[in-house]
């Protein structure tokens, strides 16, 4: 279009073109093709309109404004001159995000109405925009401009997320910089930080910055996903509800618990997975007033400032790099995963594996202090999480320090120091008499009054303590933290979180630890619980991982727990005892045949194998008389004859838990009796035997299930005889958001009054309906006020099959306004209620169903071969249908039916008629005609003449190609598969060794089809020719007595071209005649010898004929025979005396 964008020449005079005054362009006079130049503001991806981030343009749909329309008419136009539009304009063309608020060319096929005009190219104009981008941190806007010649002024328009902001104060508050506490405390009062995409765009060029774009995401997790239902629900998106896939933009296969970094824009939720990085930290620096980095394997990253949303993700952490180097943060020597955002900047971190090597029980300690009082060193021997036992050198400066803070944490880094060591000095005690100033003194942290025990001063004090440790390479151990300890006495020191007693019995497998009058914590899977008495003078001692592993304990057993979020990271208990035995259970799906007096039943057994039950038909009568009983799990025993029993859920002895469950942290759920999750049943402990029976059918094994922190799952429980762990579970929804109560029992469905056109909705939501005092009007008797008087959301639960019971509620008349404005209902009239069966009847009528919108429609062209395609929607969510229609010479005729997409094999016009089907009734859109022409591609080009398979460095090589269709031919050469810059012509010459070959490329504008076709010529080796003049050679030549076998020939100029054999030498009493092989030594005979000479990679020998005039010194005659690539030498010699 550019090329043609010129005026056009109305005559020549003498040779030149003289160009007169109407300067009309070629585009314009004989395409009807317009320029046209505007500013995005909208397009379907986003929109800078004054809008919020969640707004867009309709698909296929792009707005601009500041638009200029280069016109041509056949009256005086000066070339460059242009009509402005007022307003915005709205074209029919698809944009990107990256093109809001730049200026872009567009070229059209104008019509009377301009945003009706065939767009039919659009691209930015770089000469118009200058664009300035950053996603590091920015001090001031002016400091990011400088050196641009750009700056904003008042009329500069800020965006978040493509969300429109009131000032850049407003910006840079919507993007958190104006926290006073957490990690943004970093970067209060700037204007961009590291992981913030910030955009400044002038697309006129008058230095003056039209719009400053923000770009910020949030990483989070995907908590739910359904198959089913193709939804996907991201924690702190959409208020954890659902989300449609299709509104939803990612090159990911999306899989529930992924972190997932997250920018939500136009509607639309655009998700990618996050780097990782996983090592230790090799440094850091965390000065506000200088850049702040963490190194990782010896790399340095910034911290992050997008947002974080997934602290339900387990073992997961914000990363601050404030923290960094104390307990709340990322520290040395332990290997983390630290998460990226797209900028490649840190914003989260976990442990790469989680450890539950981190904490240790101390069984022994002692420190020296040293030659001099001020070098002490330290000891421990400590009981690790694996049950081994091990004494560690202390690295005691480092422990110290962190002492130090643990105990003194408003005092100075230094005052830290010196206090630590005197306290981890008291701490480990010591043997050696220390009489010095530097001996374990001072008072304990919680008892003002009381000074350390001479028992202090002793060795083995910290038995009995858990210590958080870390180790080196060289095995040196850390002390990072004390824990705690059970020990009693006014100078034991136990900051744990929880100090206590057990208030109950702690049964192995169960997950929580109850202790003071109601408060519990929590137990999970990676519990680190280490055991320590003492029991007449002897230390008693054990660790168990896991609360599977971890032993009864007795009520008013002393304990400490380190707890972080509802986990219990470590605790300090006592002996164990066994665990109960359990009954078998099955998760019963339904009945499957019924004979002889016996029914089966289709079910899934704890470990969500699939199988069957045959019982009795009385016990089926007694256990199953509705819908309700099915879909839980019954306890069952089967006798030798293969007849089970089953026990009813809520039996005396059976322990089945129905309930709306929600992940606590690994290995811990918590569940609710309630869809608003306000009623707590209680926290249970699961490892395995989690299964989905969302979508599954008889006969077929359950897939695994998983719990979620983010969303409830309506879940059947089995629970072990102490009803604290999990033995089993049976998922069997998702809730989707906040869910409105349940109101009782009872169904809807039945009585309910059903014609033709009238009947109950069960599958409708978010419909428009009003709901008023006269639609209570009952057709079977009188009713009460409270039963004529219900609530929307009881209505709507109604209409979606939902309502259960009789409902009390009295508030008068209420309007449900929908979100999605779909009226199908036009009334739902009262009808009467059941107060025997406790049901509340309507009577529904439906609307005629609205015809299908196409939302893309059929092209007006295309070829044989290509799929034609519609997009259209229906919008009462009815089911649509399509029929394909084709029409030939006057006949039209249905071709197809089974989906929006047809490929058009023959010539003809199509178009596609889009139905709407709903409650029988139906409703028709037919699209836009397409004309469809037989595909014709561009010819493929043959070679009249192509390479040889070889040839040398310096011949021309020449091809000729010609084409069938009148297109035009280019050529483009290659050197081992590499194009060679410029060589596009039919001959090329050689400067180097290599494979070399054309590609011969027809081009042909006039064809419908593909516009180019191309064909590849013959390789040809190309290598560097030997010549005679390149080899000195020379042999050895035979003297009488010498051994055969060490003469040899030597070439002192091409060894680096050429590989020498090894002569066969040969002999003659004539030197005519009668040769044969000679070995041993030279006789006084004629003797001739053979050589083949190789050519080394890259090289090669020509013709014989080349080689004639070769000489071999010290021999008689030479000649030469060049076959298969090798030059083979004779040489002939005088007779030996």
């Amino acid at each position: 279009y550019n090329a043609l964008d010129i005026e056009m020449i109305q005559k020549y005079e003498n040779g030149y073109a003289i160009a007169f005054t109407d300067h009309r362009t070629l585009l314009s006079a004989k395409y009807g093709v317009y320029k046209i130049e505007g500013v995005v503001v909208s397009n379907e991806e986003a929109a800078l309109n004054n809008t919020d981030s969640d707004f867009a343009s309709a698909k296929g749909k792009t707005t601009m404004e500041n638009v200029k329309v280069y016109a041509s008419t056949t009256s005086n136009t000066t070339t460059g001159e242009y009509e402005e539009v007022k307003g915005q304009v709205v074209f029919n063309v698809s944009t990107t995000a990256d093109m809001l608020g730049k200026t872009v060319t567009m070229y059209a096929k104008k019509t009377t109405v301009l945003s009706n005009s065939t767009v039919l190219g659009v691209y930015l104009d770089d000469a118009s925009n200058v664009v300035k981008t950053t996603a590091d941190t920015q001090d001031t806007m002016k400091d990011f401009l400088k050196g641009t010649g750009l700056s904003t002024d008042k009329d500069t328009a800020y965006y978040v997320n493509y969300g429109v902001m009131d000032s850049e104060a407003d910006a840079t508050e919507a993007l958190g910089f104006d926290a006073k506490t957490g990690r943004f405390t970093n970067v209060n009062g700037k204007t961009n930080a590291y992981g913030v995409e910030m955009t400044a765009i002038d697309n006129d060029g008058d230095g003056i910055v039209e719009y400053v774009l923000y770009l910020q995401e949030t990483l989070t997790q995907v908590i739910a996903k359904s198959d089913s239902k193709e939804t996907t629900t991201l924690n702190a998106f959409n208020k954890n509800k659902a989300i449609d896939n299709e509104n939803i933009v990612t090159d990911a296969n999306l899989s529930e618990g992924d972190l997932v970094l997250v920018a939500s824009y136009g509607g639309k939720y655009h998700v990618s997975t996050p780097n990782v990085v996983t090592g230790q930290m090799e440094s850091y620096s965390s000065s506000k007033t200088k850049e702040q980095t963490i190194t990782v394997g010896g790399t340095e990253y910034h911290p992050s400032y997008i947002l974080f949303a997934a602290d339900a993700a387990d073992n997961t952490y914000e990363f601050n790099v404030l923290d960094c180097g104390t307990k709340d943060g990322v520290d040395f020597d332990i290997d983390y995963d630290f998460i990226l955002d797209s900028n490649d900047n840190v914003i989260a971190y976990r442990p790469s594996s989680k450890g539950v090597g981190d904490y240790a029980l101390i069984l022994d300690s002692g420190y020296d202090p040293g030659r001099t009082n001020s070098n002490p060193t330290g000891e421990v021997k400590v009981l690790l999480a694996d049950g081994t036992e091990k004494l560690y050198t202390l690295n005691f400066d480092a422990s110290a320090q962190n002492v130090g803070e643990q105990l003194f944490p408003k005092l100075t880094s230094s005052q830290q120091k010196d206090n630590g060591i005197e306290e981890l000095k008291g701490f480990l005690g010591s043997s050696v008499q220390d009489n010095t100033t530097t001996k374990p003194d001072g008072t304990l942290p919680f008892s003002g009054d009381v000074r350390y025990s001479s028992k202090q001063h002793q060795s083995g004090f910290a038995a009995g303590y858990v210590i958080e440790y870390s180790l080196n390479d060289k095995d040196v151990l850390t002390i990072k933290s004390i824990v705690g300890t059970n020990a009693t006495g006014t100078d034991r020191y136990s900051p744990a979180d929880v100090d206590s007693t057990l208030a109950a019995d702690y049964d192995t497998g169960a997950a929580r630890i109850k202790y003071g009058t109601s408060d519990q914590v929590a137990v999970d899977k990676n519990t680190v619980a280490f055991y320590f008495t003492t029991v007449n003078g002897d230390d008693k001692y054990g660790v168990a991982i896991g609360y599977d592993k971890m032993s009864n304990v007795d009520k008013g057993t002393a304990f400490v727990a380190q707890t972080t979020k509802a986990n219990l990271t470590d605790v300090v208990l006592f002996d164990a005892e066994g665990v109960a035995a359990e009954k078998d259970y099955a998760y019963v799906l339904g009945r499957t045949s019924s004979s002889s007096g016996y029914v089966t039943l289709n079910v899934l057994l704890m470990d969500g194998t699939a199988s069957t039950l045959k019982l009795t038909k009385s016990d089926y009568d007694s256990l199953f008389k509705g819908n309700s009983d099915f879909e839980t799990a019954y306890a069952y025993t089967v006798n030798g004859e293969g007849v089970a029993d089953l026990t009813a859920p809520g039996s005396s002895g059976t322990h089945v838990l129905t309930g709306y469950a929600v992940k606590l942290n690994d290995g811990t759920v918590a569940v609710y009796s309630d869809k608003k999750l306000t009623k707590l049943v209680d926290s249970y402990s699961y490892d395995k035997n989690i299964w989905n029976v969302e979508d599954v059918s008889a006969g077929t094994n359950a897939p695994a299930g998983a719990f979620s922190t983010g969303v409830a799952k309506e879940t059947v429980l089995v629970l072990d005889a102490d009803e604290n762990t999990v033995r089993a579970a049976y998922i069997k929804s998702v809730l989707d958001g906040t869910e409105v109560p349940d109101h009782g029992t009872g169904s809807l469905s039945d009585g309910v009054i059903s014609t033709s056109n009238e009947t109950m909705i069960s599958d409708i939501s978010n419909q428009t309906i009003t709901l008023t005092n006269d639609m209570a009007a009952s057709t079977s008797g009188s009713v009460t006020t409270a039963q004529s008087k219900l609530t929307a959301d009881v209505l709507v639960n109604a209409l979606q099959g939902n309502v259960k019971g009789v409902y009390e509620e009295v508030f008068g008349t209420y309007k449900l306004v929908a979100t999605n404005p779909y009226p199908v209902v036009t009334s739902a009239m009262y009808v009467g209620v059941n107060t025997n069966k406790g049901m509340v009847y309507y009577k529904i009528a439906f609307a005629n169903p609205k015809a299908p919108v196409i939302t893309t429609d059929l092209t007006t062209t295309a070829v044989t071969g290509t799929e034609l395609k519609v997009v259209a929607n229906a919008p009462d969510k009815g089911t649509l249908s399509y029929e394909w229609h084709k029409v030939s010479g006057g006949s039209d005729s249905v071709v197809g039916s089974s989906s929006a997409t047809y490929t058009a094999s023959d010539a003809g016009e199509y178009y596609v008629v889009v139905t709407n089907t709903r409650n029988s009734l139906t409703a028709t859109t037919k699209s836009a005609t397409c004309n469809v022409g037989t595909k014709v591609d561009a010819a493929k080009p043959t070679f009249d003449s192509d390479l040889k398979s070889t040839g040398y460095v310096g011949d021309k090589l020449t091809v000729k190609a010609r084409v069938t269709d009148k297109g035009t031919v280019s050529y483009q050469w290659y050197k081992d598969d590499m194009p060679l810059p410029g060589e596009t012509g039919e001959s090329y010459t050689p400067t180097e060794a290599g494979k070399y070959y054309v590609v011969a490329t027809n081009t042909n504008n006039d064809v419908n089809g593909n516009k180019t076709n191309q064909e590849k010529s013959t390789e040809c080796t190309v290598s560097v020719k030997i010549s005679a003049a390149d080899m000195n050679l020379s042999i050895t030549a035979p003297t009488n007595g010498a051994t055969i076998a060490d003469a040899a020939l030597t070439d002192s100029a091409s060894s680096s071209k050429v590989e020498i054999g090894t002569p066969t030498w040969e002999k003659s009493d004539d030197g005519s005649s009668g040769w044969a092989s000679a070995t041993g030594n030279f006789e006084q005979k004629f003797y001739r010898a053979t050589v083949t000479l190789t050519a080394k990679d890259g090289f090669a020998f020509g013709e014989s004929g080349d080689y004639s005039s070769l000489t071999v010194t010290d021999g008689k005659a030479t000649s030469a025979t060049v076959s298969d690539g090798s030059l083979k030498l004779v040489i002939t010699f005088d007779q030996v005396q």
